[in-house]
């Protein structure tokens, strides 16, 4: 008869007993892995997605249709002290673009020039530290969102925004995170406001899932609210799908695409990769800057109200 503690059934049932908890371990990592990806790829991971731009009007909000008296005129003052907290609506000039972090080689010279006398800066790929901010003029108000590390988007403004919200996606392959910012800010002589929506899009997806849901958390917001609205930034629109996804989303929302005499954006797979979508707003002006400090090309536009630029015409 065999012995039931015999050496060979001894070795075996301690090992499977340490199986046990071994396995009891694996599983629950793998149900939390499960867990996360299955949270963080569907939807927002910014705890401000509840986004409260345009919800309620903004209170206080300085109005000035008519330009003061002489100078010394106590409504100067105001008009001053309006002027800086508002864009104005007939001229706004702006600057959009991937800048890839600032990895290349003047990089930072570039942005210094490109920047100057802007009103808006949209950059995306920007490093949301303080020793990026170098080229940027001290006067602009800075807003970033975070994507991938210490990486986002970047918006800076003349005026100071009057609210804000922002949203992030994740990658689904790689996983890296993607964000969106949404700023609001005053416009002069006018109770609207100006919606700047700067985006770095999912880009490596097999399907369109992860694409129409980021565009889609946009669609909400900019559909209830009033005033003018800009939307630019990198869409990695790297196939018709995509861009006809998105000239679907504009379309819808009843914005109008930025166009380009000599197009230099950087495409891939023949299609460009960067927009500036503008509603309420006409561009007086806009082109394309080739450089070498980016893998992207930034886009520069100016832009004026509708019913200024019908009246000059």
């Amino acid at each position: 008869m065999r012995n039931a503690h015999s050496p060979k059934e001894s070795r075996f049932k301690p090992t499977k007993h340490h199986l046990k908890p071994k396995i009891f371990v694996y599983g629950a990592h793998l149900c939390l892995i499960l867990f996360v990806q299955t949270n963080v790829m569907s939807g927002s991971l910014d705890p401000q997605a509840r986004c409260d731009i345009g919800r309620s009007p903004i209170d206080g909000r300085p109005a000035h249709p008519h330009l003061p008296g002489s100078v010394g005129d106590p409504g100067w003052a105001q008009h001053i002290q309006a002027s800086v907290a508002t864009l104005d609506p007939d001229r706004i000039s702006m600057l959009s673009w991937n800048i890839k972090k600032g990895s290349e080689s003047a990089w930072d010279s570039d942005l210094r020039r490109l920047a100057t006398g802007k009103d808006l800066v949209l950059l995306q790929e920007a490093r949301l530290i303080p020793s990026f901010y170098g080229p940027l003029s001290e006067s602009m108000y800075r807003n970033g969102a975070k994507g991938w590390k210490t990486s986002g988007v970047l918006t800076a403004a003349r005026a100071k925004h009057v609210n804000r919200c922002s949203y992030q996606h994740q990658e689904p392959i790689l996983g890296t995170p993607k964000a969106s910012l949404l700023t609001e800010y005053r416009l002069f002589g006018t109770d609207n406001t100006l919606l700047v929506i700067n985006v770095h899009v999912v880009n490596f997806a097999l399907g369109l899932s992860e694409f129409r849901e980021q565009i889609g958390d946009l669609h909400t917001v900019m559909a209830r609210h009033a005033g003018p609205i800009i939307l630019s930034g990198d869409f990695n629109t790297w196939r018709s799908s995509r861009l006809e996804m998105l000239g679907a989303f504009a379309a819808d929302l009843g914005m109008r695409s930025i166009q380009f005499a000599d197009d230099d954006r950087t495409r891939k797979f023949g299609y460009a990769l960067d927009h500036i979508f503008v509603r309420g707003l006409r561009p007086v002006s806009s082109h394309v800057e080739s450089v070498n400090s980016s893998d992207h090309n930034p886009l520069i536009t100016v832009l004026g109200s509708v019913d200024s630029i019908a009246a000059s015409d």
